[in-house]
């Protein structure tokens, strides 16, 4: 374990054998003082990478972590800086202090959304650590946790091109999907945004048992097919809302052409790890879809003419267990 800390100018309390144990880590980390100053964090992350990991107490073959705990903007440019550690590579996770900077993103590994902590106060640290603990020890070492945790976050199409009753489907639809995780209750999470003009967050990280009640609530309101916006309100909103240390899932599911871009949005969404299916029905445009799920797999809505929310339940769930974690993560289903 190596420490610094930093103001203008960084300073190296600790190489990587400073301590004997972790007692002794312990107690010294008690007695380090407050030093007050600017915040340069990117000159800071460069002589950790010179200093540290490539001083005293380097080993090869050892795979590196880098947690930089922040509460302002850095008043110096980290890209340059974390790119070079990055390279190393020193695998980075970032963690915002009563602020949730642009820094933190720049600074943390891929996926973002796993490397990136932000709390209101330095108390709030202390029971962060069981969840750092976590994610570090599931990107380190794979096997320390093997449970199906996983949320599930639906972003369903409220506008002019469905009616009730598409809805009232769609609804069936995630039920019946859903029902394949009822083994798993503990470890699923379920959020449920729908969109037309505007995207409006229905429910979040909801137990699976509470779902059904949930969606009774949701009902039609119609307008514009702002797709695009709201994948942007999806991409905004996995930054700001930390999800589970296992997988994170958005299924997207429209019936009409978007009357805004969803290249930009979906690229955003992908870059946090999320996996992302897109589900098409009725007038969904399929160049759009791909843009959103980047797959091939293709189903025809001649196998399916009026059950197609079955048919759906049925291929992205065979998808599911098949393929749930693909070299591309993603899925495409359209239905033309």
């Amino acid at each position: 374990v190596g420490i610094v800390t930093y103001n203008e100018a960084p300073k190296v309390h600790a190489y990587l054998n400073s301590f004997q144990d972790r007692t002794e880590a312990q107690q010294f980390i008690k007695l380090l003082p407050y030093r007050g100053g600017g915040s340069n964090t990117g000159a800071a992350l460069r002589f950790t990478l010179e200093s540290v990991f490539k001083g005293r107490g380097k080993r090869k073959d050892v795979q590196k972590v880098a947690i930089v705990v922040t509460d302002s903007k850095s008043q110096d440019s980290v890209k340059e800086a974390v790119a070079e550690l990055h390279r190393f590579p020193v695998r980075v996770f970032a963690i915002g202090v009563n602020e949730k900077t642009p820094d933190l993103y720049d600074m943390a590994s891929y996926p973002i959304n796993s490397h990136v902590f932000a709390v209101d106060n330095f108390m709030q640290l202390k029971p962060l650590r069981k969840i750092m603990q976590k994610s570090i020890c599931t990107f380190l070492f794979p096997a320390c946790y093997q449970k199906d945790e996983a949320d599930i976050i639906f972003l369903i199409d409220d506008s002019d091109n469905i009616d009730s009753s598409d809805l009232s489907d769609t609804k069936k639809f995630i039920t019946n999907f859903l029902g394949e995780f009822r083994d798993r209750l503990d470890h699923i999470r379920i959020g449920l945004v729908k969109y037309s003009n505007l995207a409006q967050l229905k429910f979040d990280r909801m137990a699976l048992s509470d779902v059904s009640k949930a969606l009774n609530d949701v009902n039609h309101e119609g307008g514009r097919t702002n797709t695009g916006r709201a994948l942007t309100f999806m991409e905004r909103y996995f930054k700001k809302v930390p999800y589970s240390q296992g997988s994170t899932y958005l299924i997207v599911i429209t019936a009409g052409e978007s009357e805004d871009s969803v290249t930009r949005p979906a690229e955003k969404i992908r870059a946090q790890g999320v996996m992302v299916f897109a589900v098409g029905v009725k007038r969904s445009n399929k160049a759009q879809l791909i843009i959103s799920a980047r797959c091939e797999a293709a189903a025809s809505r001649e196998k399916c003419p009026r059950l197609w929310w079955c048919f759906r339940m049925v291929i992205l769930t065979t998808m599911w267990k098949s393929q749930p974690m693909s070299s591309e993560h993603l899925a495409l289903i359209y239905l033309l």
